[in-house]
């Protein structure tokens, strides 16, 4: 059986590391997680104690800065894990990967299956809030459960799982100096905008429009008046076609990152997906 770690980083988060910690936990079991704390004054739960926290100094950078040097602390810590681990995935917070049920394995002993790639890329599905359908989020119960649409994701369709020690760029949405290959049974639902008013909290949060988050949560909360606006397509059709697109590589500039959408593909979540994460 393959060793799999996972990582992600935290600070000041409120809503998502509880689900991030619990939906893992069960995927990798507490001690192959690892989170690392940024800043001395940020304080692990005590729910699960057999996770591995590690506390970094707290310096502040503008948002692009910070997001480079975010992927050169998980990669360096990353290379160090493939001494213990034949696995090392990254994550941010808000970011949940999962098999699809249709395969019916679990993440592990799938991802444990997978060889032949030093990386692999879940296809990024964006899961929104649609204000006029759709209640606040309850994050004690399986968030797709509660929402109906998605916007498939160039962004998010990032390098995300390494099979050898690699260098992520900013933000993990590559890996550098290699290709990469969009797994056609995997997902990383990013869960950012998963509900209206904790995404409105964050957009007016002092600190990140001083650290230049200010426009980028701007263009996230568009987001909402899309899914709003957008006639969705059905799931699985929209997911297979677009998969492909993605999967072509640009020339050029950019060359390992998937291909961009020339505009948002909304869609309907498959049902099956309801009581995944």
């Amino acid at each position: 059986m393959s060793r799999i770690a996972i990582l992600t980083t935290q600070r000041n988060d409120t809503v998502f590391l509880q689900k991030w910690l619990s939906y893992y936990s069960g995927a990798f079991g507490g001690k192959n997680l690892f989170v690392l704390l940024d800043g001395h004054d940020q304080q692990p739960p005590a729910s699960h104690p057999d996770v591995n926290f590690i506390r970094l100094p707290h310096v502040e950078h503008p948002r692009l800065k910070g997001d480079k040097i975010r992927a050169r602390v998980k990669s360096h810590f990353a290379a160090g894990l493939f001494q213990h681990y034949d696995i090392v995935i990254g994550t941010d917070i808000d970011e949940f990967i999962a098999v699809d049920p249709n395969i019916n394995l679990g993440l592990a002993d799938y991802l444990g299956q997978q060889t032949g790639h030093k990386s692999l890329s879940p296809l990024g599905l964006d899961v929104v809030q649609h204000k006029t359908l759709e209640s606040a989020a309850d994050f004690s119960r399986p968030l797709l459960g509660q929402r109906r649409f998605a916007i498939i994701s160039d962004r998010y369709t990032k390098p995300a799982i390494l099979y050898k020690p690699l260098r992520w760029g900013a933000g993990l949405h590559r890996v550098k100096g290699h290709g990469y290959h969009i797994d056609p049974n995997l997902y990383l639902f990013h869960f950012g905008m998963v509900d209206a008013s904790q995404s409105t909290d964050r957009a007016e949060s002092t600190a990140l429009q001083n650290a230049g988050w200010k426009a980028h949560l701007k263009r996230r909360n568009a987001m909402f008046d899309i899914i709003a606006s957008t006639e969705p397509r059905a799931g699985d059709p929209a997911i297979i076609q677009t998969r492909e697109t993605l999967q072509k590589k640009r020339r050029l500039t950019a060359w390992n990152k998937p291909k961009p959408l020339k505009k948002p593909m909304v869609i309907t979540l498959p049902e099956r997906f309801a009581s995944s994460v």
